[in-house]
């Protein structure tokens, strides 16, 4: 599944979590769980999250649909990103999981931005998906109030 890296229509400011000189670094920095692909929520499957991780020394791309695993190679640069030549695991999974929404979103992101603890992938219309990294998630959560 190839795509064309286009310049995104984002703006150029973006917010690095760790604080890299290079935004791209930042994409490589551990799992993205989603959250949200096409404005809907995404639930566990089982008692997993459909994630990616991005690997910057080698420019692969791994993670799990909710029902398979999936590699591929990525290249980002600035805000751009392209993920080709994606492949999953052809296992049968009944139920409820994110395979095609997963697989199409890498097919059709052009871009991304990271935000705080979120990484917007971005599509030609707009974000197409939203992930976090899950201890980031955990640590962000609201505590209820001491009394």
């Amino acid at each position: 599944m190839a795509c064309a890296a286009t310049q995104s229509k984002t703006p150029s400011k973006q917010a690095p979590e760790v604080g890299h000189d290079n935004p791209a670094l930042n994409l490589a920095m551990g799992q993205w769980r989603f959250v949200m692909i096409n404005g809907t929520q995404v639930n566990s499957v089982g008692r997993q999250q459909p994630y990616l991780k991005f690997e910057n020394r080698d420019g692969s791309v791994t993670g799990f649909t909710g029902c398979n695993r999936l590699h591929g190679n990525y290249r980002a640069e600035d805000s751009k990103l392209k993920v080709e030549q994606v492949a999953s695991t052809r296992m049968a999974c009944p139920g409820e999981n994110y395979e095609r929404e997963v697989l199409d979103v890498l097919n059709l992101v052009i871009g991304y931005k990271i935000t705080g603890h979120e990484l917007h992938l971005l599509g030609s219309k707009g974000t197409l998906a939203i992930l976090v990294r899950p201890h980031e998630e955990q640590t962000t959560q609201q505590k209820p109030a001491e009394k």
